[in-house]
């Protein structure tokens, strides 16, 4: 009863438009005071206690790095490499557009990075060529997509601190769904593109010299994804020490290479990193609390017996997971959502026999669908400020692109293997 209380008052003050992280508390401290015999001292204690993680550091560097590209230029090379590899088939920059988020996804390591940075390249190209506008910005907000799910990843890492997992095998365990959805979407626009479901003006080859000079000065700003996987594997670097790696590495290229950042660069990308990895520590400390709440009150026993209630087929309570957390995703930003919902679902899930790793790409997955689904979806409004479209008229074009993500969702869940054959090869556990 306390766990539903407590995400009630949650809920309400969150319908009222009061900031995430300030409902979470405010909840929090009204059900400790009103109805669980709890001193308040235990409210700083455990806000503290979440925060003090050595491996959280990860979180404001690749934050750094994929703004230190934004701000430097980098990732409109990252653009034209895309574009002069794969600009030609067909589907045109619509294909690019998917490539592009592969390779800045092994940067940015935020889907909100990506939206902001390279979704904004990428619609002005597509304006430029004449694709529908609002086609553009689906296929440029369900890409954005792909960014937290491919190492780096700043969701990954709270959830394995958060589940007690290892880091490095929550990093790499993204990658295989990132790359199947980044597959699974590449077909669905040549499909789309093959029976004219929409507009697609051909984009020439480029010629020889073209194509070496934007390979060529694109290659040091992709080459940054290897650095951090190839430092993880190998294991040179700690997956914390990665994302120093990564702003080291972007910060030498951007300066020396490129020569491309300037000092107001600089400074614009500290003071943006600051604030989002600001914003995304207090959600940390105030899910805490919540979670201490939820967890004491043993809410994940009530919802396994629940579960156990309604079917005892397995495939049939993953189904119904998915669902549940799909419906979770459309209401609640996703890494707030992530902290309240592990103590809850990963102790149902083990009991389903899924692997912990597994299961954490599973509830990324569903809550980053959240991001292109109303009423809460942050990138339909990020990308309804860059196009000028209305957040509905976002959505529309985002439509087409639910039925493949739908399909990965379930492939991911139903075939383990899919999330799991990268960390069993390259960090096996011990």
């Amino acid at each position: 009863m306390t766990t539903f209380i407590v995400l009630g008052v949650f809920a309400a003050l969150f319908l009222l438009r009061v900031p995430v992280a300030a409902s979470m508390l405010i909840a929090s401290l009204i059900v400790l005071v009103a109805v669980v015999d709890v001193p308040l001292v235990v409210v700083p204690q455990v806000m503290i206690a979440a925060c003090n993680k050595f491996e959280f550091l990860a979180i404001p560097f690749f934050i750094l790095a994929a703004e230190l590209m934004n701000s430097s230029g980098m990732t409109e090379r990252i653009f034209r490499f895309a574009t002069a590899l794969i600009g030609w088939m067909r589907g045109g920059l619509a294909q690019v557009n998917i490539v592009g988020s592969v390779i800045f996804a092994g940067i940015s390591g935020t889907a909100v990075a990506d939206a902001a940075g390279l979704g904004r390249v990428e619609i002005e190209a597509m304006k430029k060529a004449g694709y529908d506008l609002k086609v553009s910005a689906g296929i440029t907000i369900t890409t954005c997509i792909i960014g937290p799910l491919i190492p780096p990843s700043v969701v990954a890492v709270i959830y394995a601190i958060t589940a007690e997992v290892s880091v490095g095998r929550m990093l790499l365990a993204g990658a295989g769904p990132g790359l199947l959805l980044a597959a699974i979407l590449m077909l669905t626009v040549d499909w789309m593109a093959r029976t004219g479901r929409f507009h697609c003006p051909p984009v020439a080859r480029p010629t020889r010299a073209q194509f070496w000079h934007a390979i060529g000065d694109g290659l040091p700003a992709v080459f940054t994804p290897f650095i951090i996987l190839t430092g993880i594997v190998a294991g040179v670097i700690t997956p914390t020490e990665s994302g120093v790696a990564a702003c080291v590495y972007a910060l030498l290229v951007a300066a020396f290479y490129y020569r491309s950042l300037t000092l107001a660069h600089l400074r614009d990308a500290l003071v943006r990193s600051i604030l989002a990895s600001a914003m995304i520590m207090l959600i940390i400390a105030a899910a805490s609390v919540m979670s201490f709440i939820v967890t004491r009150e043993q809410s994940a026993l009530e919802l396994l017996r629940w579960m156990s209630q309604l079917t005892d087929q397995v495939w049939l309570q993953l189904l119904l997971i998915n669902l549940f957390l799909l419906l979770v995703g459309c209401l609640i930003e996703g890494i707030p959502a992530m902290l309240i919902l592990i103590p809850v679902m990963l102790p149902l899930a083990t009991q389903l026999g899924l692997d912990p790793i597994h299961f954490g790409v599973i509830l990324i997955f569903n809550l980053l669908i959240g991001i292109i689904t109303p009423p809460m979806g942050v990138g339909l409004f990020i990308l309804s400020n860059i196009t000028g479209l209305k957040v509905e008229e976002v959505f529309k074009g985002c439509v087409p692109f639910l039925l493949p993500l739908f399909a990965c969702l379930l492939l991911i869940t139903y075939v383990p293997q899919v999330t799991l054959f990268l960390p069993n090869l390259l960090l096996p556990m011990k």
